[in-house]
């Protein structure tokens, strides 16, 4: 969650604040490792990385503050794996996009998709939902990893 993907630490800062939140050392921390996370991060590495601005921060504080934010609309929990046991955590303000999770490596890569864009407002005209989410995450084998799983062969 970069800059760019719209989730300064001042912003989110803020955003705390407006509902009357106090920043504390332990969600300043969070939220600083979310603001420069240019990953999908899961909360215990955002708890191994939140050490470093705060070393009292325990992982308790960090699920009760991913909580917080999540109530609070900041950030969107997502599940990027087969089982959906792992969450991992997004600013919420990023544009509309999509997942796809390379079974062989484990990277995510985020997209966009018109095609996809488009199916969901024709469902959404067609059966007269108000559709607020929509998760779709798509998994395979990246570029590099289906040559290597298919033993050069691409499909």
């Amino acid at each position: 969650m970069s800059h760019e993907a719209g989730a300064s630490l001042e912003a989110l800062q803020t955003q705390l604040r407006q509902a009357g939140l106090r920043m504390t050392a332990q969600r300043a921390a969070v939220l600083r490792v979310l603001a420069q996370s240019e990953e999908h991060l899961s909360a215990e590495q955002i708890w191994e990385q939140a050490k470093a601005y705060d070393a009292s921060i325990n992982l308790a504080t960090v699920y009760r503050t991913l909580s917080t934010l999540k109530e609070l609309g900041i950030i969107d929990p997502r599940s990027l794996t087969a089982d959906g046991r792992r969450r991992f955590y997004e600013s919420a303000a990023k544009p509309r996009h999509y997942h796809f999770t390379c079974l062989g490596c484990g990277r995510v890569q985020e997209f966009e998709s018109d095609l996809l864009d488009s199916a969901r407002e024709q469902i959404a005209r067609q059966y007269g939902f108000h559709i607020t989410t929509a998760r779709i995450t798509f998994e395979g084998f990246c570029e590099c990893c289906a040559q290597s799983h298919s033993g050069g062969r691409t499909t």
